[in-house]
């Protein structure tokens, strides 16, 4: 039996005719003047209805329906609206009439029939798309699209399943046919073998390769390691059928994860494993790659913030040190000082005789006084010791340390095979690998920056410093995009993330008018628009800082910045807030979960990973119980163990084949979607003149090594941490949850949801001071986004202008105001849309540009054109922010909106202190998604019970009731309880476990 690609209820509501209201019905049912004509030949009241209803429907859906599933109502009001007799004999209906009436439907409306020939070309776009998408639901919603855009008549469920069927069936036979053609009996062999156990291993060599450490241990290290060159080998065996493949990497990534999440004996008795063993071969490679690269920089980054802290240490007490000695010989000084006075006085003195000042000068000498004087040359000593420089500390330290970072660091980059532009950067790494990682002070020493060379002219390199400052190099390389790792996720060439060049050249204006850059095509209307804007801008600004009378600019003395008042809205009565939720710890947390389901069906979002939809599902409580074990931070090992009712090996199941990311991620913009749609929402999107985002991190700190975290001593004192970033929307629903590590500057993940997430569509978004480089303000330019972040001391910002643009004198106050060439501009503003295009187009997401953008060397051209656009941009932003106050208290109240978010996000992730206990970045995603989606959930709750307040209110109040409302934020969890509750009932204590205390107290051991 085949699995069927969509549910039961799904196939029936593809099959169903549209549900319309009675305007929809009115405006569906009304045939235009030429139809109407046909209609008037139509003798039987069965042809007249058929073919209005058909009509109908197909106006709707492009698709026709048997007679068996029109609707009753619509059939009614199609009788009564016409004056037919809704007493109708369908058996009249012939089939011959039917399609008669198809035919002509279809050719008014300019539709293909679905015939063997559109088949075929849904069935040659099918296996396009299984090329890259592996789901076999998805495909099926996308052909479903396909069909519509291509003016098809849109067939049944069976009919298009078929289809979808047929071309997995016909691309499995295609990819067998390759591997049964160049796959050799060696590479068989080789393949087979992980599907078998090794002496050594008491496990199967796949399940052992499956799971690769994402820690900084050198244990770890070593395994992965291991691994790698593995699968380093096995891939460059593959490499003839590799290329014979026409697959992408989201192809490979569905089966490699097919095979991760399945034991061994289903794969082995699978006929295409072969092909699923290659794409995990190739995935694993791809994936130690970018583990080991990161475990590389992680590793670098802690030595270096360890000579860091060392060296403050140690300067600290060399400081506190040459205090002591200083004042020591400050003490001996003075002493010595009054002596020789006294002795000067003693020779100079005419009233003694030589003798009576040699008999001075002998007691002298016997007091001990000039050995006190010796007593300075220790510390004078010490003084000239500690006066080291900072940086012969830090070498000397870097020296130290050499041993201890190779060890965990040198096989990595014996192993990696990097892209490396820098001429210099690249023949050190190769002479590194030439000798086995044995260099000596020949070493080649171009690599190193002028600071280095000059440091390096009095004294000779040694072997262990020059290693270290190599890595050094090779890390910063890898973020500023100079080194590369080809067969990698995360660490190609940054052109490889860019719509291909080629394309691009050839299919210009096709992309540039399909991710709607048209009006920015031509950069000279965009730098007119520029000149006009930004000198409107500085002329109103500059006037509302030279009016005396203007209120929002506190007067400061002549000559200094203006300093710019921004009131505080009035707070807003919360007095009745109480009245407006249910009582405090009322509501289960699990109840609002079973409640917003019944509404959304959110839970159906949880498919299995095949995408094929399965005769038994898992109940919908173990959907909730994943969702709060990693939502809440409690981890599906403590929700195993403290859970009833629920069989532990079935919800281990079901995190395995249902819970990924992306199903989280699908539930949430259900959640989203859904609370949207409500009738309250809508009034308050009504009272919004602009759709406001907002984005920023939250912290948290870990409880296991992993080389995703990091040490933030402003957050995590010493310990590790990472970075759960969202989005937000003025109605407080949660979107776009990503992880990073604290050391990201934040500003690379702002846009990501702002343009990425279709469901909430941003107009503005806003972030604070870190979260707006002006990179990122070119980007929101290109992308329609009004990007307006908080901005500190934004008084104090450089004002940029370009030629052509006027600003006019300011009476009493200053601003940093410097122009700006632009031409380099012009020279990039190909490359630059190309990027755009290429973000707007979902190609690649901004964070993953601007990662490489905003570590450029600054010298680079393409990250200066960028910039100075930026710098446009944002000039233009912060005149407005500096003249209008009502945008400054806007930016803020949405600000605010995130803290609330925070505050409510510490409260749901209350398991374990609020510390994670994973290491991997899925696990990671996984609880930041969940913790999201229960966010989401909280608040859709909220917007549901203020509802049936303002429902159950009577009509000449609800006015009133709404304007509570209005004051109210939807992130409220008073009366929610998070912890259950406890069962004190003598029921509870039944089958408690019992004592014979007289044993315990009497009981020998021999």
């Amino acid at each position: 039996m085949k699995a069927e690609i969509l549910s039961k209820s799904q196939q029936n509501e593809f099959d169903r005719p549209p549900k319309l209201n009675l305007i929809e019905k009115r405006l569906s049912f009304e045939l235009p003047g030429i139809l109407k004509k046909y209609t008037r030949q139509l003798e039987s009241s069965s042809s007249l209805v058929g073919f209005i209803i058909q009509y109908g429907y197909f106006r709707n859906s492009g698709k026709f329906y048997p007679v068996s599933k029109f609707i009753e109502e619509d059939i009614d009001a199609i009788c009564r609206w016409n004056t037919i007799d809704s007493n109708i004999k369908w058996e009249n209906y012939k089939t011959v009439i039917i399609y008669r009436h198809r035919k002509i439907i279809r050719e008014y409306f300019g539709f293909y029939p679905f015939n063997t020939v559109q088949r075929d070309k849904v069935l040659t776009e099918a296996n396009r798309l299984l090329r890259k998408e592996k789901r076999l639901d998805a495909i099926f919603l996308i052909l479903t699209d396909y069909i519509r855009e291509h003016r098809i008549e849109t067939p049944t469920y069976h009919a298009l399943a078929g289809i979808v069927q047929s071309a997995m069936k016909m691309l499995n036979n295609e990819y067998i046919s390759v591997i049964d053609t160049f796959l050799t009996e060696n590479t068989k062999y080789m393949l087979d073998r992980l599907l078998e156990k090794e002496e050594k291993y008491p496990i199967y060599n796949l399940t052992r390769l499956k799971t690769p450490a994402e820690k900084l241990s050198l244990r770890n290290i070593r395994d992965n390691i291991s691994d790698y060159r593995y699968f380093k080998e096995l891939f460059q065996e593959l490499q003839s059928i590799i290329r014979h493949f026409d697959f992408s990497m989201e192809i490979i990534e569905y089966y490699a994860l097919f095979v991760i999440r399945s034991q061994v004996f289903q794969i082995s008795r699978r006929s295409n494993r072969y092909l699923m063993l290659i794409c995990f071969i190739i995935y694993q490679y791809y994936y130690l790659g970018d583990i080991l690269l990161l475990t590389l920089i992680s590793s670098v980054r802690k030595h270096e913030n360890e000579v860091d802290n060392k060296v403050d240490e140690i300067l600290i007490k060399q400081q506190e040190s040459s205090q002591e000695d200083l004042e020591k010989v400050f003490f001996l000084s003075e002493k010595m000082s009054a002596h020789i006075e006294e002795l000067i006085k003693v020779r100079e003195n005419p009233e003694l005789s030589h003798k009576n000042k040699l008999l001075y000068y002998e007691k002298f000498a016997q007091e001990g006084f000039v050995d006190q004087y010796l007593q300075i040359v220790y510390p004078l000593r010490k003084l000239k010791k500690n006066n080291i420089k900072k940086i012969d500390l830090y070498y000397q330290e870097l020296e130290g340390i050499s041993q201890k970072l190779m060890n965990k660091t040198s096989e990595i980059l014996k192993v990696m095979d990097f892209e490396i532009s820098d001429p210099f950067l690249k023949e050190a790494i190769m002479e590194f690998k030439r000798k086995d990682g044995n260099i000596t002070e020949a070493f080649p020493g171009s690599f190193l920056n002028k600071e280095e060379k000059k440091y390096f002219k009095k004294r000779k390199p040694t072997p262990k410093l020059l290693k270290s400052l190599l890595l050094g190099h090779l890390t910063h390389g890898v973020k500023s995009g100079e080194v590369s790792l080809i067969h990698s996720f995360q660490h190609q060439p940054f052109d490889n993330y860019l719509i291909n060049k080629e394309y691009w050249n050839k299919h210009k204006n096709e992309i540039i008018g399909n991710s709607s850059l048209s009006k920015n095509a031509d950069w000279d209307v965009v730098f007119e628009l520029f000149q006009s804007s930004l000198q409107e801008a500085f002329q109103n600004t500059f006037e509302s800082i030279n009016n005396p009378k203007n209120p929002y600019i506190t007067p400061s003395s002549k000559g200094s910045f203006p300093s710019f008042n921004t009131p505080a809205k009035p707070k807003n009565d919360l007095s009745d807030i109480k009245l407006m939720f249910p009582s405090t710890g009322s509501i289960a947390l699990l109840e609002i979960l079973n409640t917003i389901n019944q509404s959304t069906s959110f839970t159906k979002d949880f498919t299995h990973w095949s995408g094929k939809s399965l005769p038994k599902r898992p109940h919908d409580m173990e959907f909730f119980a994943l969702i709060m074990a990693y939502g809440c931070n409690l981890g599906l090992g403590n929700m195993v163990k403290n859970t009833t009712n629920i069989n532990a090996e079935s919800l281990n199941n079901t995190a395995n084949w249902y819970f990924s990311t992306e199903n989280i991620q699908t539930a949430i913009d259900t959640v989203v979607e859904f609370t949207g749609k409500l009738k309250i929402v809508d009034f308050l999107k009504n009272k919004q003149p602009i759709f406001h985002t907002s984005s920023d991190g939250q912290k948290f700190y870990i409880k296991n090594d992993s080389i995703h975290a990091d040490y933030a001593y402003k957050y995590f004192g010493k310990s590790q941490g990472i970075v759960m970033h969202s989005s937000v929307d003025f109605l407080h629903r949660l979107f776009f949850p990503v992880i990073h590590s604290p050391s990201e500057r934040e500003s690379i993940y702002s846009l990501d949801g702002a343009v990425h997430y279709d469901i909430v569509q941003t107009e503005m978004h806003s972030t604070d001071t870190h979260g707006a480089s002006e990179a990122v303000f070119a980007l929101s330019f290109l992308s329609d986004i009004i990007l307006a972040p908080r901005i500190a001391d934004f008084e104090k910002s450089v004002l940029f202008f370009p030629q052509g643009v006027a600003p006019p004198k300011l009476e009493n106050h200053v601003l940093n105001i410097r122009k700006l060439k632009t031409d380099h501009i012009e020279d990039h503003w190909d490359q630059i849309l190309r990027i755009a295009a290429s973000i707007r187009l979902r190609h690649t997401k901004p964070s993953v540009l601007l990662k490489r953008l905003t570590s450029y060397a600054r010298q680079n051209s393409l990250y200066q054109a960028l910039r100075d656009l930026g710098r446009l941009v944002r000039t233009k932003f912060l005149l407005d922010y500096m003249y209008d106050h009502n945008l400054r208290q806007m930016i803020q109240e949405q600000l605010n909106k995130g803290e609330n978010v925070h505050q409510l996000a510490r409260r749901i992730f209350y398991g374990n202190n609020g510390k994670l206990q994973a290491s991997s970045k899925e696990e990671y995603l996984q609880a930041t998604a969940c913790k999201a989606l229960i966010h989401n959930l909280i608040v859709c709750w909220n917007y549901m019970y203020m509802s049936k307040k303002l429902t159950q209110a009577k009509q000449n109040e609800r006015k009133k009731v709404f304007e509570k409302i209005e004051q109210m934020y939807p992130v409220r969890w008073e009366h929610i309880n998070f912890y259950g509750i406890f069962d004190f009932s003598e029921e509870s204590l039944k089958d408690s476990l019992e004592f014979n205390t007289e044993d315990l107290f009497d009981f020998e051991i021999e």
